[in-house]
């Protein structure tokens, strides 16, 4: 009946609409003028007429019909049923914190990454440090305290592999050594006399003993580990 109605109502104004454009524009010069008013002043009224049937037409109380929404979208929870505008926002909310929670897992994975950059690039110096000059001198410290402060190369030579090694590491690092040749044998195996031979030489250079003293050329003390560190700092300067 509605729909009757409004059909209707739109002919009718249509109809009015045509005559009085055509009699306003002389088209239809058979109208007289004072009609020509009253079928203005019709579809002012028309107009009027239609825009207060629509308002009353439509329910603006009506609530959303969100069990179809529902329904298209495949929801269906007790709860959105039951709260359809609380549901959506705690939808909204949760999508949000998902939202965030993905852009912190972005930005966690990219610092993991460069940790594990960072990682590699320490274990790298880790390595280069481990075979440094002064990583030696600190491994022949530690030793000196295991022989009691003091080491005698011409003793117990077969315990002392270590101290050998570090000895000939250290003096290839103080530029004493001119080839392999002169510190390790066809082998490659570490020439132990070619070592204590060339500490004896070393440690000549710079101290002077009496002959009673002879033997303390083989004998690393602690103030000569500090004579080869300060000849490094100065090789280094240099």
């Amino acid at each position: 009946m509605e729909k009757v109605l409004f059909w209707t109502f739109i002919g009718i104004f249509s109809i009015t609409a045509i005559i009085t454009l055509l009699g306003i524009t002389g088209v239809l010069k058979s109208i007289k003028e004072r009609y020509l008013n009253v079928l203005f002043t019709s579809l002012i009224l028309e107009v009027v007429a239609a825009v207060l049937i629509l308002f009353k037409s439509t329910d603006f109380s009506s609530e959303t019909n969100y069990s179809s929404l529902f329904d298209k979208a495949g929801i269906a929870d007790e709860a959105a049923l039951a709260d359809p505008e609380g549901y959506i926002l705690t939808q909204l909310t949760e999508n949000n914190k998902n939202s965030d929670a993905l852009q912190q897992r972005d930005s966690l994975s990219e610092l993991l990454k460069e940790a594990r950059q960072l990682l590699e690039d320490c274990e790298g110096e880790v390595g280069q440090l481990d075979k440094s000059f002064f990583t030696k001198i600190s491994r022949l410290r530690i030793l000196m305290y295991d022989f009691d402060g003091y080491i005698t190369l011409n003793f117990r030579e077969d315990g002392k592999k270590e101290v050998f090694t570090l000895l000939g590491s250290i003096f290839e690092s103080l530029q004493l050594v001119n080839s392999e040749k002169d510190l390790y044998l066809d082998n490659n195996e570490l020439n132990t006399a070619a070592v204590k031979s060339k500490y004896n030489s070393y440690k000549r250079s710079y101290i002077s003993l009496p002959l009673e003293k002879q033997n303390q050329y083989y004998i690393i003390f602690q103030s000569d580990i500090a004579k080869m560190l300060r000849d490094y700092l100065d090789l280094i300067k240099e």
